[in-house]
C-alpha cells in the first residue's frame, strides 16, 4: 500500500469546501495525488445537500436558511442533507486501483474506509461500530441525513454517529463524511419542516474539534498500518477548486437544480 496524504485544512465557505473535495478527486483520478484524507471545517453554518436530493419548501425552508445566514451547497456525493458548522467534516479520495483486494464494491470500500473512522472514535472511548449490510431504521419524510440509518452506517447501538456518502468518477472515488459534535446553532425544525433528530451531544460535546481530528488521524494510522503524510493542497488543486467554486458549487443552477 502506498503512502496516504493528510490535509488538515483551514475553514472554508460551503462552495469552496465542496470544490476542494472534487479537485482532490480529480487529482487522484489523474494519478497526480496519492490517496488523501482531508479534515476540514466551515466558515459559516452550512447545509450540504445530497447529489440527487430535491429542494422543495416542504423539505427545506430556503427562506429561513437565508435569514439565518446558513449557506446551502449541493454535494457531488449522494444521501440526504447534512448540517455543518458544529461537526468535524472529512473526505477521503483515492483511485479505485488503490483499493485493497476484495474492496472493489461501493459497500465493501465504504466499510474499509470507515474502519479508520471507527478506530478513531474508539480511541475517544466511543463504542462505535459499522452496522450490518441492511437498514435498521429510517424516516422517509425527513431530509436530514441523521434521521435515516442505512446499512453499513457507523453507529453506537442503533443510532448513526457518522453521516457519509460515496461517489465514483473517472476511475477514482470520493467519500465525504460528517461527525456531529454538538447541536446546530439554528432551528433545525424550521430548516427541515419536521422535529429535529436529537443530537448525541454527550458523546463528543466535551471533545474539541482538534481532539476529534487527531483521533481520526490516529484511527487511520492504525487502520492503514502506516502513518499519514501531512501535506498541503497543490497549486493545481487550488486552481481547480477556485474554478469549481465559481462555476459550479456557488451557482443556484447547481444547488437548486432538483425541485
Amino acid at each position: 500500500m502506498r503512502p496516504w496524504r493528510l490535509i488538515i485544512d483551514k475553514p472554508r465557505g460551503a462552495a469552496e469546501n465542496m470544490a476542494v473535495d472534487e479537485a482532490i478527486l480529480k487529482s487522484c483520478a489523474e494519478s497526480c495525488a496519492p490517496p488523501t484524507l482531508r479534515i476540514y471545517s466551515w466558515l459559516k453554518p452550512s447545509i450540504s445537500l445530497g447529489y440527487l436530493q430535491p429542494v422543495t419548501p416542504a423539505r427545506l425552508d430556503l427562506e429561513y436558511c437565508r435569514e439565518a445566514g446558513i449557506e446551502i451547497v449541493r454535494r457531488i456525493t449522494g444521501g440526504r442533507a447534512v448540517i455543518h458548522g458544529t461537526d468535524v467534516t472529512f473526505s477521503i479520495a483515492l483511485g479505485e486501483s488503490d483499493l485493497p483486494e476484495g474492496c472493489g464494491s461501493v459497500i465493501a470500500s465504504h466499510r474499509w474506509l470507515m474502519g479508520g473512522i471507527v478506530e478513531g472514535l474508539r480511541s475517544l472511548g466511543i463504542e462505535a461500530e459499522i452496522g450490518p449490510e441492511r437498514a435498521i431504521a429510517q424516516s422517509e419524510m425527513s431530509a436530514d441525513c441523521f434521521a435515516h440509518v442505512a446499512e453499513c452506517d457507523v453507529r453506537v447501538g442503533n443510532e448513526k454517529v457518522v453521516g457519509s456518502a460515496q461517489v465514483r468518477r473517472w476511475g477514482a472515488l470520493l467519500e465525504q463524511g460528517s461527525i456531529p459534535r454538538a447541536a446546530p446553532s439554528f432551528d433545525v425544525t424550521r430548516v427541515f419542516g419536521r422535529p429535529a433528530k436529537p443530537y448525541r451531544e454527550h458523546l463528543l460535546a466535551q471533545k474539541s474539534p482538534d481532539e476529534i481530528s487527531q483521533a481520526l488521524i490516529k484511527g487511520f494510522n492504525i487502520a492503514l498500518a502506516q502513518p499519514l503524510q501531512q501535506a498541503d493542497l497543490t497549486t493545481r488543486e487550488l486552481s481547480c477548486a477556485a474554478d469549481l467554486a465559481a462555476e459550479k458549487y456557488s451557482t443556484e443552477a447547481w444547488t437548486c437544480r432538483l425541485k
